[in-house]
């Protein structure tokens, strides 16, 4: 999948991580109140670990295939806020959008901003028919971010690791009705 250069919205810039996101992005991983219901395994929480991620992320930007992952920053201050992307399902073909913040700027509705921005560029620009979001179960406020972009919820799935996560979807043809063609 291409990455945007930018994505601008009211009030945050979504674009690809930059070197100097790596402090951020490093509290980010490290804080656990932030990674508590995402997928990340032990190491990848640890300094050494969400370092070695932060430079597989920068360096896939360069190849084929780069790691869709993108920053999360205030307009108005260039404060790294989080991040926000999309990954392949691993169960099924098809996309999942993801976004998480730094727990200060939650409630804020930073994350449902940033995630309609990037559904827009999924559905305009990268023309893909279906996006999905997969919350953990007890992660309702993933859930509120879901519902406020539109995504219809599935119900329950569970994921290989026999983990119960609550899926939320949205089809292009969804969307461009959601927002008017």
């Amino acid at each position: 999948m291409n990455l945007p250069g930018r994505i601008e919205t009211d009030r945050l810039i979504i674009r690809p991580f930059e070197p100097k996101d790596f402090k951020a992005f490093i509290e980010f991983m490290t804080n656990e109140d932030a990674t508590r219901y995402l997928t990340f395994d032990t190491v990848q929480k640890t300094q050494e670990g969400a370092g070695t991620l932060f430079e597989f992320i920068l360096s896939s930007y360069v190849t084929d295939d780069p790691v869709f992952a993108l920053a999360i920053v205030d307009r108005s201050t260039e404060t790294y806020l989080g991040s926000v992307g999309l990954s392949p399902l691993q169960d099924e073909t098809g996309v999942e959008v993801y976004y998480s913040l730094l727990p200060k700027y939650w409630g804020w509705g930073f994350a449902t901003e940033a995630t309609a921005a990037v559904l827009y560029y999924a559905f305009e620009e990268l023309e893909l028919e279906r996006v999905v979001a997969d919350a953990n179960e007890h992660n309702p406020k993933s859930f509120d971010v879901a519902r406020n972009v539109g995504m219809r919820d599935e119900g329950s799935v569970e994921r290989a690791d026999n983990t119960l996560w609550r899926r939320f979807s949205m089809n292009k043809s969804d969307y461009f009705r959601q927002v008017g063609e």
